[in-house]
C-alpha cells in the first residue's frame, strides 16, 4: 500500500510528487516550481535582514529573519483542471515594512482587491474612460513639501492645456481654483 498525503480520503500517493531535496532547508522551488518567486522573495529577505543586523533595529532583524521560515502547505482541489495544488494554509509573516516576502504579499492583496472591485467600477461608470496620469516634481525638503505641492496643484489646474484635455475627456465636476491668475487664465479660456 503506498503513503499518502493530507487527508485519507483524498489518497494522493507520494510516488506522483517529486522526490525530496537532500539538503536540510530545501527551497521551495525544488518542490513546487510554481512557487518560485517565494525562494526570490525569501533570498531578498535575507539580505534586509544582513542590512538590520547589527544595527539600532536589531529587532527588525530579528522578526524577518523568522518571517516566512514555517510555511504550511494543503492540498486543495483545482476545479478548473480537475487535480489537486498545494495552497498556503498557514504562515508567521514579520509585518516590517521593509521585509521583501511581507511587501510581495501586501502588492498581492491589493492587486486582488483591485481585481476584485474592478467589474463593479465599470458598471457603475460604463461611459467613463480611463487615464493612467503620473505626476512628477523634482525632490524638496520635507520642511518645504507641503507647501510645494499645493502651490503646484495650482499651477497644473491653472495651465490651458490642462483644462483642454479636462474638457475632452469631459469630466463633470467643476474645477473650483481659489487664485486670482487662475481665474483670470480660465476668463481667457472661454472666449
Amino acid at each position: 500500500m503506498s503513503e499518502s498525503l493530507g487527508d485519507p480520503g483524498i489518497g494522493i500517493p507520494t510516488s506522483s510528487l517529486p522526490d525530496p531535496p537532500k539538503t536540510a532547508n530545501p527551497a521551495l522551488a525544488d518542490l513546487s516550481p510554481r512557487d518560485k518567486p517565494w525562494d526570490k522573495h525569501r533570498f531578498n529577505a535575507d539580505r534586509v535582514e544582513a542590512h538590520y543586523r547589527g544595527s539600532e533595529f536589531d529587532a527588525y532583524a530579528q522578526r524577518v529573519h523568522f518571517c516566512s521560515e514555517l510555511l504550511q502547505f494543503g492540498l486543495t482541489q483545482d476545479w478548473d483542471e480537475d487535480a489537486m495544488k498545494l495552497r498556503l494554509r498557514s504562515a508567521r509573516f514579520c509585518r516590517v515594512r521593509h521585509c521583501p516576502v511581507c511587501q510581495w504579499r501586501r502588492s498581492l492583496m491589493w492587486k486582488a482587491k483591485a481585481y476584485k472591485v474592478l467589474p463593479k467600477i465599470v458598471q457603475a461608470y460604463p461611459t467613463h474612460r480611463w487615464v493612467f496620469l503620473t505626476l512628477t516634481i523634482k525632490n524638496v525638503p520635507i520642511t518645504e513639501l507641503r507647501d510645494n505641492l499645493v502651490a503646484e496643484t495650482v499651477k497644473l489646474l491653472a495651465t490651458i492645456r490642462f483644462m483642454r484635455i479636462t474638457k475632452r475627456f469631459s469630466l463633470k465636476s467643476p474645477v473650483v481654483l481659489d487664485d486670482a491668475r487662475s481665474a483670470k487664465i480660465l476668463k481667457q479660456d472661454r472666449r
